[in-house]
């Protein structure tokens, strides 16, 4: 984080996106006037910082779902059942004696 000299008011809006992925969009609310000048001069430092930090985001949201595939992938596959468990319920006649 770095001092800018002016007090920003960032939001986030989260929207589904293309694909099943998420859009984030971070919007800046202008400063007062008496403030522009000094915002319009750190505007290019503030969209290269924004810029790398999605970058950075990105890349772990890669590499975290990469090692859930792989875990997913090494994961043992279940054995097919050997029909030993009732697939119907059992009912007893509770009048009678067992035989």
């Amino acid at each position: 984080m770095f001092d800018t000299g002016v007090n920003l008011t960032l939001t986030h809006a989260l929207s589904d996106g293309p694909g099943g992925g998420t859009r984030i969009e971070v919007r800046v609310a202008p400063p007062p006037p008496e403030l522009m000048e000094r915002f319009v001069q750190i505007g290019p430092m503030m969209q290269q910082s924004m810029q790398a930090s999605g970058e950075a985001l990105v890349k772990l949201l890669n590499e975290a779902a990469a090692g859930i595939r792989a875990r997913a992938d090494a994961a043992p596959e279940l054995p097919a059942s050997a029909a030993r468990f009732a697939t119907q319920p059992v009912v007893h006649d509770r009048g009678s004696a067992p035989g």
